[in-house]
């Protein structure tokens, strides 16, 4: 998607991403989860890490990560990725409020080892994984790969959305998203690309007849474990419920061009 229905998608659906407002809580959240992801052994770095947030948006897992390592005594260096510059500008402001040093990338993700970039960890917080395609994670994996130092690791927070949409919830074609005297929100599905893997929705408001599209992949961990280990030496998983943390670690020396 471009940067300008990026935007769009994000104000239609009021995403919570703002860390003064709505997504306050959120970035609490994600220090509580932190705080407790970071005592696993896959966190084994010197005193000096460097973190990637990709497809960060106003960065609240990033800097959430970044301010638990803190207070554990590590020096943290960030790099906020995202193709949303507005969103990157509150992301940086908020991160040095927070006392993180941060840089802002105006990128796609899938081109993060173009950048020149060396990081300890990469992220990828908030149900991210849902907007990407196996072929998309394959490239996105091997992007990280190259970027990563030897001994990093790659971490992906989300959704199991797999066993939520078709088992937990079960699969509708329309969804009431968000219904009040100000908006009428409904997802309609539309197409699926056998290709792909992808399904196809449209967000609708039913009052402003603003509405958008989406590809959405309705990932299962057991899938993105799978495509990780392909990547990295280590693969680990730490769930609750249908969130989870996936935690790949080492890198085997796959590039993009290996798998292009």
């Amino acid at each position: 998607m471009s940067e300008k229905e990026l935007e769009d998608l994000f104000q239609l659906i009021e995403w919570p991403e703002d860390p003064y407002k709505e997504g306050k809580k959120r970035y609490e959240k994600a220090i509580e989860n932190f705080r407790k992801i970071v005592n696993h052994a896959f966190f084994n770095f010197g005193n000096d890490i460097s973190i990637i947030d990709l497809a960060a948006g106003t960065g609240i897992g990033g800097i959430a990560l970044s301010k638990v390592l803190k207070e554990k005594g590590f020096s943290v260096k960030l790099y906020l990725i995202d193709l949303r510059e507005n969103s990157l500008l509150i992301g940086k402001k908020f991160s040095e409020s927070e006392g993180i040093s941060c840089e802002i990338i105006k990128s796609d993700v899938k081109n993060v080892h173009k950048l020149g970039l060396k990081a300890d960890i990469a992220l990828m917080y908030g149900n991210v994984h849902a907007t990407f395609s196996p072929i998309d994670l394959n490239l996105i994996m091997a992007a990280v790969s190259e970027t990563l130092n030897e001994n990093g690791l790659f971490i992906i927070q989300g959704m199991n959305n797999f066993y939520y949409v078709f088992y937990e919830r079960g699969y509708k074609e329309i969804l009431p998203e968000k219904v009040d005297k100000n908006k009428i929100l409904i997802s309609i599905h539309s197409n699926y690309d056998h290709f792909n893997g992808m399904f196809k929705r449209y967000y609708l408001d039913l009052i402003s007849g603003k509405k958008i599209g989406i590809d959405i992949r309705f990932w299962d961990f057991g899938g993105i474990i799978g495509i990780s280990k392909i990547f990295f030496k280590e693969v680990n998983l730490i769930r609750d419920g249908i969130l989870g943390f996936i935690l790949a670690k080492n890198p085997r020396g796959l590039k993009v061009k290996d798998i292009e």
